[in-house]
Order: C-alpha cells, then structure tokens, then sequence
C-alpha cells in the first residue's frame, strides 16, 4: 500500500509538472507570436491606439498619416466663442495661414517604434507644427471684428465690480450684482490665438 500511494503521488507530480510546462509553452508560444505579429505589421505603421492631436493613427503608415493630417488641416479655421454669445471664425487663407508637418512628426514615430510594446494602449500626443502667418492680417480681422468692435446684433459691455447703491424708492441699500462684461483686451486675445494657430486648434473658449 505505502509503495502503491507513493507511485500515485509520483503520478499525480508529473502530471502536474507536465500540465505547467504545456501552459508555460503555450504562453512562451503566445508571447512570441505576439512579438512577431508586432514586428512584422507594426514594423512601418503607428501602434494601435495612437491619436495625434485628436486625429486616430492608428495602423497607418508615416506617410499615409501625415496625409490624413494634412486633408484636416486644408481648409482651417478657428472658431472662437466669446461672452454674451459673441463668436469669431478666423479663416486661414484670410490671414495667410500655412500648415506643415515639422520634424518632430518624424521623431514621435522613432521614438514609438524604438519602445517595444507588449498590450494594446491609448496614447494621445499634441504636437507643435510648423505654422505660420501673417500677423498685420490677423491684427485686422481681430480689429474689425464684433468681439472687439461690437455690431448691431453685439453689444459692448464694460465689466462693473459689485457694489451696493442706496434706492430711493425702496428707501435702503441694495446689493447690485457684478457685470462682467464682455470687452477684451486685444493683445491678449492675439497672444492666445497665436498659441490656438501653432497649435492648430481648431476651438477655442474665452467665454
């Protein structure tokens, strides 16, 4: 009996040795497959989940993505929202707006590649292209403009602090609310949109 339950134990060790080393295999086997998967299709193309300035990459080539990038950015404007539903769209060919994709492009695709990633994961990266225009004429849109000119439709309000007024009619002092008002200071209105268009942001919020 003893000879017999030690056989069963020496059985029941190699099965379990045997059933560990074909799980091991299988995910050395999986790991590799991965790896080479990987290798091979990812070797010229962005890693799933990657967006560039909002715009999904993923599996595209170098230059099939910079392609995308550039169909987006063919007709840019931005869109600005101000206060007391005020609004400003700044057309690109109107201030002589040119986009092209600079070096660091390149780069973020080494940089990428050269990092071996294992799981799938979502990476979002905001790049500086180089931009350029012509600031005379953005200094005339933004002058001529109801956010800062006003219209008939766009009233401009100056901004009051809260205070409290005595009324005659009621005889005592009343809170009179804040008035923020909608005026804005242009330079720094032009040093945010300068950051909006080398950015190539296409929203922008100064409500």
């Amino acid at each position: 009996d003893s000879h017999t339950a030690k056989n069963k134990k020496r059985c029941a060790r190699k099965i379990l040795l045997g059933f560990l080393s074909v799980t091991l295999i299988a995910a050395v086997g999986l790991i590799t497959a991965s790896i080479i998967y990987q290798k091979v299709y990812y070797g010229n193309r962005w890693y799933q989940g990657t967006y560039i300035d909002g715009i999904d990459v993923s599996g595209q080539t170098l230059e099939d993505s910079k392609e995308k990038l550039k169909q987006k950015y063919s007709n840019y404007a931005l869109l600005i929202k101000g206060r007391k539903n005020g609004n400003l769209t700044i057309n690109g060919e109107d201030i002589d707006y040119q986009f092209d994709i600079s070096s660091n492009y390149d780069q973020l695709y080494e940089t990428q590649h050269q990092a071996f990633r294992l799981f799938p994961a979502t990476n979002h990266y905001t790049l500086d292209f180089a931009i350029s225009y012509d600031k005379k004429k953005l200094s005339d849109v933004i002058a001529k403009s109801e956010l800062i000119a006003g219209s008939g439709s766009y009233q401009i309000i100056a901004p009051e602090a809260a205070t409290v007024k005595f009324s005659k009619e009621k005889e005592q002092y009343l809170y009179v609310d804040e008035v923020k008002g909608n005026t804005i200071i242009t330079d720094h209105l032009l040093a945010a949109i300068d950051e909006c268009l080398r950015q190539v942001q296409t929203n922008m919020d100064i409500t």
